[in-house]
């Protein structure tokens, strides 16, 4: 996989959550180049990695370091970019608008997981994801009941295209 060209977080807790099932901080980097060195005591570690401009990207990884080991350690995190390309009752549509990302699956209260969001962007907005199946909410920030809404499934390095097209009440 290539290495991620821009700054990254990473968030390392202990490996044994307390009861009520949090992991204890131990340290975070914020905003650090890809392929940075950080020294860090022996022990398992639960490291998090985040997408910083993408919050809503984060892997979770285990790390076992020994004394006095460098330890190379690769997060993979199987993004995709998608623009949201808007249409208005099929025409093209160049004004602001309101987006929602959920995940396709239901909890069990029958409620979607918001992933990811916008607000007053411009048609066309680019974003990334993490690979999964989705469904996109958007609307004209002016006049809500100017809505679409969309399904789409995203793969690891896709740079894929979702139309939607709002339609007027």
């Amino acid at each position: 996989s290539d290495p991620y060209k821009t700054q990254v977080a990473w968030k390392i807790f202990s490996n044994k959550a307390d009861f009520s099932g949090k992991h204890k901080k131990l340290v975070d980097f914020w905003r650090v180049s890809s392929g940075k060195i950080f020294i860090l005591p022996k022990g398992e570690w639960l490291g998090k990695g985040i997408l910083p401009d993408y919050p809503h990207i984060i892997v979770k990884q285990t790390i076992s370091l020994a004394s006095a080991q460098e330890l190379p350690v690769e997060i993979i995190f199987n993004t995709a970019w998608v623009k949201f390309n808007i249409t208005l009752d099929g025409a093209p549509y160049n004004g602001q608008i309101g987006w929602n990302v959920f995940s396709d699956q239901k909890d069990l209260s029958g409620k979607q997981t918001r992933i990811a969001d916008g607000w007053r962007v411009k048609s066309q907005t680019v974003t990334t994801l993490k690979q999964g199946d989705y469904i996109v909410e958007v609307m004209n920030p002016d006049l809500k009941t100017m809505k679409g809404k969309a399904a789409f499934t995203l793969k690891p390095g896709d740079q894929a295209v979702v139309d939607i097209d709002m339609k007027t009440p």
